[in-house]
């Protein structure tokens, strides 16, 4: 064999009869989309293409044997999997995907067939071969196998139950709501940017070829048919006009785009996963591509009426025409609709939000000192469940500037001055003091007494709170808290007991604290509620 005959191309580097590679290094360079295995022979290299020699030959079995150099056949695609009765999931223009069933263990797959009646199908199954053996991330559809006949190629996938993201968006009585669009987009940009730290471009992202796992909207989502997807060298630019048309982006028109493409098809999904069409409509691909060209993105229709300002500027910011001004990857997903799951009032940066949190916050500083207390134990109970207290954790990281676990007038008058509010600092000191119950220079407010200066009222004024919590701060179980009581349940000294319960008495001279006074005291200068 020649040195010009005997050359291979393994992921983009030739080897030829010069190197000296061993057969383990041969394997990790090569690609194995190719089915060629090395192996040297009294210091000669041999190149021998496996599908020739053996007509079917599996992905599992491949590895191994390009590892040991071992040159028997592997047992059949019907050994390990069989059909099942109705299993036709869906068919393409390449081939068909069925339901198989794995014989070892009756678990199921989706196989992927492809008939060798074109070149191009044969290469654009390979394509996705190559890629999905590089790829490991929760969001992209797992590859479990491949085996390949004379006449077919096959790939095994995993299962996804829930079928394609088009079809929620295509069923005229499904509404999704915010929350849920959100949710889904995070998901794909999660596993989009996955893609491109590793070098792949998808270029065909549209619902079609996003997966639901399991049945119901807010299952994981598994990214599929990687056909048309490519490895990209940074700064490199692409020239092949591929895609769909609703999804395609300006440039990939233009024949000269970048990663940044894929981040247009994601802003089309968005679109259409909160209006139900997509935002560059068409009766044909001529009209649809004029429209994409135009760039000019519509929010009119009684779909969008009910959607916030923060979706709509995200949407925007994915379908900006020049590739370089458009979000990225990263920018969206730090984009508040998306961190707030598009509930954007629980975003204390929120004009409105901040309106009432600020309220709260300067109201709850001249509180009585018992319902301070009774506010502080309901806020320690709702912390202590994360899932109760994902919005107040939400707003006091936000606060908490320097992330240390406690919010300083320096955290909260840096976090003022970001929302243009006008306060002195002796103003934001008094806040700070009026959250804490410490006595002392430690004056810093800890995550139980913010989440107690901006709890819903209801938390603290329906009716079993309220019996609940004058249960828990009577001791001695008489029907009156007094200041042996308070001092036993809050752990305070007495001193500030004395004050507690002068305040609560409410003129009644009866040094304690009955039921009905109890109710008046916490409702007291109680009006709106954020």
């Amino acid at each position: 064999m020649s040195k010009g005959q005997f050359a291979c191309e393994y992921r983009g580097v030739v080897l030829t009869d010069d190197e000296t590679l061993t057969r383990e290094q041969a394997y990790e360079r090569r690609q194995w989309g190719s089915f060629i295995l090395l192996f040297q022979d009294e210091g000669h290299w041999h190149a021998v293409d496996a599908t020739a020699e053996r007509p079917e030959y599996g992905l599992a079995q491949g590895r191994a044997d390009a590892r040991s150099g071992a040159q028997g056949p592997r047992p059949s695609l019907e050994d390990h999997f069989r059909p099942l009765d109705g299993g036709i999931l869906g068919k393409g223009h390449y081939g068909e995907v069925c339901l198989v069933e794995r014989i070892s263990d009756g678990q199921r797959f989706a196989l992927k067939t492809i008939v060798k009646r074109k070149p191009i199908y044969v290469e654009i199954l390979k394509n996705e071969v190559q890629i999905l053996s590089n790829t490991d991330h929760p969001g992209i559809v797992q590859m479990v196998d491949k085996f390949e006949r004379m006449s077919q190629l096959f790939l095994v996938f995993e299962l996804c139950h829930g079928g394609e993201l088009f079809e929620p968006i295509a069923d005229s009585s499904v509404t999704l709501s915010e929350r849920q669009s959100a949710r889904i987009i995070r998901k794909v940009l999660e596993a989009v940017r996955y893609l491109h730290d590793i070098g792949v471009i998808h270029r065909d992202l549209k619902p079609e070829n996003i997966l639901l796992k399991e049945r119901g909207i807010d299952s994981e989502i598994k990214v599929i048919d990687f056909g048309l997807a490519t490895y990209m060298k940074p700064g490199e630019m692409l020239r092949r006009h591929v895609g769909t048309p609703y999804y395609i982006a300006p440039e990939v028109l233009e024949k000269n785009y970048s990663k940044e493409a894929d981040v247009w098809s994601l802003g089309v999904i968005l679109y259409t996963l909160l209006c139900s069409a997509p935002p560059f409509f068409g009766d044909t691909e001529r009209e649809i591509y004029r429209r994409i060209r135009t760039g000019e993105v519509m929010f009119d229709g009684p779909d969008w009426e009910p959607r916030s300002i923060a979706c709509r500027d995200l949407v925007v910011s994915l379908l900006k025409k020049t590739p370089h001004v458009r979000l990225s990857l990263d920018g969206a997903l730090t984009h508040r609709w998306v961190v707030y799951e598009g509930d954007v009032a629980t975003d204390p940066r929120d004009h409105r939000t901040f309106a009432r949190l600020f309220a709260r916050l300067r109201r709850y500083g001249v509180f009585p000192i018992l319902k301070k207390l009774v506010m502080l134990h309901i806020a320690h109970k709702i912390i202590a469940d994360e899932s109760r207290s994902d919005r107040e954790r939400r707003f006091f990281s936000i606060i908490d500037g320097d992330s240390d676990g406690f919010i300083s007038s320096l955290d909260l008058a840096t976090f003022l001055n970001g929302q243009d509010a006008d306060l002195r600092i002796e103003e934001v000191d008094w806040i700070v003091e009026g959250l804490s119950m410490r006595e002392g220079e430690d004056r810093d407010a800890s995550l139980a007494e913010f989440s107690a200066a901006v709890m819903p009222r209801l938390n603290y004024l329906r009716e079993s709170s309220l019996i609940h919590e004058f249960t828990f701060f009577d001791r001695d179980s008489n029907g009156i808290i007094d200041v042996s009581d308070l001092v036993a349940a809050a752990g305070i000294d007495k001193e500030t007991a004395d004050i507690a319960i002068a305040e609560a008495d409410l003129g009644q001279g009866e040094g304690g604290v009955d039921f009905g006074t109890f109710v008046r005291l916490m409702a007291g200068g109680e009006r709106d509620a954020i």
